[in-house]
């Protein structure tokens, strides 16, 4: 039982480039070049690899996922982005979740997920508003289980702000922000 969802069916073509959801290992959707579909497997190369020259591969280079973890990567709405936002940010080939916490001169200060380090400074071209996803909702007080660590583990809602909850850990006795594909209803 695993904590993403399919991914709606798209035509796909050689070439593309796709996102691949790695969210459950590194707290990110991946870009990728699709080299081919073969049934329900999609096999991807990194397309900034300085060995990608048309089809001459080393075994290494390319690899094979579900292809139900892949998507067509999001054009970003265009919509303004403002002081609270939850947003996507781009680090080099990896689209990560943040928090936009100031904007200086055309800058966004964002408070990372995946990191330690707080606050680092993005241009507009690197941000994006996050893709729609149909999360189950969650109540105050409500017992629900999160992933972490390749398992589920129970928990307590404490707070939810726009699309991450604040969970509550009794066994761990540890309190933390959840994106919602981490979250499932007990």
């Amino acid at each position: 039982d695993q904590p993403w969802s399919s991914v709606p069916a798209v035509s796909f073509k050689k070439g593309d480039i796709v996102e691949l959801d790695e969210r459950e290992e590194y707290m990110r959707w991946g870009e990728y070049k699709l080299v081919k579909i073969r049934g329900d497997i999609a096999v991807l190369i990194d397309h900034n690899s300085s060995q990608y020259m048309g089809t001459d591969w080393e075994s290494s280079d390319y690899f094979e996922v579900p292809k139900k973890k892949i998507r067509a990567k999001p054009k970003d709405s265009g919509k303004s982005i403002n002081v609270g936002d939850l947003v996507e940010y781009k680090w080099e080939n990896s689209w990560f979740y943040g928090r936009v916490t100031g904007i200086n001169r055309g800058q966004y200060s964002l408070d990372q997920y995946h990191s330690s380090q707080m606050d680092m400074w993005f241009e507009r071209s690197k941000l994006r508003h996050p893709v729609k996803e149909n999360f189950s909702k969650f109540s105050l007080g409500e017992s629900v289980e999160y992933y972490w660590d390749y398992s589920w583990r129970k928990a307590t809602v404490k707070e939810i702000k726009g699309l991450f909850t604040l969970i509550h850990d009794e066994n761990a006795d540890w309190d933390g922000w959840v994106h919602p594909y981490l979250l499932r209803k007990k």
